[in-house]
C-alpha cells in the first residue's frame, strides 16, 4: 500500500561512508518514496543528468571532491531540488560558500540521527507545500 505523504518525493543520497550512508538512507526513506545512493560525485553528476530530485543529502568531502564543488557544477540539474549539506568541516567560510550556491541546511558531524531526521523533514514539509501551491496555482488558471 502506498503512503500518499511519501508518493512522488525522490532523494539522493551521495555519501562515500558506509555507515552514515546507512543512517541516512533511513531517514531519506522515512519521508521519500524513492532513494538512489551513490558514493562519488561522477555518479552524482550522471543521476542528476538523467532525472530530477526532490532533496539531496550531500557529504561535502566525496573522495577528492568536495560537495563544493559538485553543487557549483551540476547547478543547473538542481534547480528546484533542496539540499542538505553533511560535513566535519567546521569553517564558516564554507557555509557562506554554499548558500551562494542556494543550499540553506548545512549539518555539522559528527551526525546525530536527530538532527539529520529533524533536517530532513523540514526540508520535505517545505518541498510539500510548494507542490501544493504549485497545484491550487495550476488548477485555478
Amino acid at each position: 500500500m502506498s503512503d500518499p505523504m511519501r508518493d512522488g518525493l525522490s532523494a539522493l543520497l551521495v555519501e562515500d561512508d558506509d555507515i552514515a550512508s546507512h543512517f541516512a538512507q533511513v531517514v531519506c526513506r522515512k519521508h521519500a518514496a524513492t532513494v538512489t545512493r551513490v558514493s562519488a560525485a561522477l555518479d552524482a553528476m550522471k543521476a542528476l543528468s538523467t532525472r530530477r530530485f526532490d532533496l539531496m543529502v550531500l557529504d561535502h568531502q566525496l573522495g577528492g571532491v568536495s560537495g563544493l564543488q559538485l553543487v557549483d557544477a551540476a547547478n543547473a540539474d538542481l534547480e528546484r531540488t533542496e539540499i542538505i549539506v553533511m560535513t566535519a568541516n567546521r569553517d564558516p567560510s564554507l557555509k557562506a560558500q554554499y548558500e551562494q550556491l542556494g543550499v540553506r541546511l548545512f549539518l555539522n558531524k559528527p551526525l546525530t540521527l536527530d538532527a539529520l531526521e529533524f533536517a530532513t523533514a523540514a526540508v520535505v514539509t517545505k518541498i510539500r507545500r510548494e507542490r501544493a501551491k504549485w497545484r491550487s496555482k495550476a488548477s485555478a488558471g
